[in-house]
């Protein structure tokens, strides 16, 4: 037991798959917690998405988006990203299903890069079980067949998963977060990495080790713990994704 003028031991824990790892600090060191500023969660995230799709910035509503045949794709990172998707797949596809879009007309894709194969209890971690007794849903292979697109001018072949021809629409879901090559990430990153062939992948990453002045590098600005208002924009980083 500590004494009078003893401080106890602070501990930390963080979480680790659907456990929590519990770490204590040295003797002296005190812990305190910094909460993200922000505007706090929506009363009604729902509607807010429902609101958001019909009055998209800078695009048609999604209504309108829709094709009238054929199929679409909905992207999804794996579980590496905690960011909520399972909440808005649900929502997503409520919405779908009212603007007449059932069953296999609404594929699911896991877009996870160069990560490994999900098991079928972490895809339905991902998804939600019920939703893959309606929807087909399948991982993408960085090693797997790919389209080839050509080369952008920083010398990085681009190369998809071929089976992205056979949708008539793709929709990513992910959240936007911190990045740190370009600042934030957000639905691009579905493409590439999450759906890009392993050679575009690593050619990609790549370029942060070049010299800025060859094209390569971080976003100016870009670092942990810097705030930059009025900054760059989601994803407008030094490398090509």
């Amino acid at each position: 037991m500590s004494g009078p003028d003893e401080r106890p031991r602070a501990t930390i824990e963080l979480p680790c798959g659907q456990d929590l790892q519990v770490g204590s600090l040295p003797d002296g060191w005190a812990l305190d917690v910094v909460a993200p500023l922000g505007p706090g969660d929506l009363p009604e995230p729902e509607q807010a998405l429902i609101e958001t799709l019909q009055a998209p910035q800078q695009s048609p509503p999604l209504s309108e988006r829709l094709p009238p045949r054929g199929r679409v794709l909905i992207m999804l990172p794996d579980g590496t990203r905690s960011d909520g998707k399972q909440r808005v797949l649900a929502w997503l596809l409520a919405y779908l299903q009212r603007q007449g879009l059932h069953g296999d007309r609404v594929h699911l894709m896991i877009a996870p890069g160069t990560h490994r194969r999900l098991t079928r209890s972490e895809v339905e971690a991902v998804v939600g079980a019920e939703v893959l007794t309606d929807h087909p849903c399948f991982q993408h292979d960085c090693d797997g067949p790919v389209r080839e697109l050509g080369t952008t001018a920083r010398g990085t072949p681009v190369a998809l998963n071929a089976r992205l021809w056979d949708y008539q629409l793709l929709i990513p879901i992910t959240g936007v977060v911190h990045h740190y090559f370009a600042g934030f990430g957000g639905g691009r990153k579905l493409l590439v990495p999450g759906a890009a062939a392993r050679r575009t992948i690593v050619a990609n990453h790549r370029l942060v080790f070049q010299p800025a002045g060859q094209g390569g590098g971080r976003a100016q600005g870009v670092g942990p713990g810097q705030g930059q208002p009025g900054g760059r924009g989601p994803g407008r980083g030094r490398p090509d994704a």
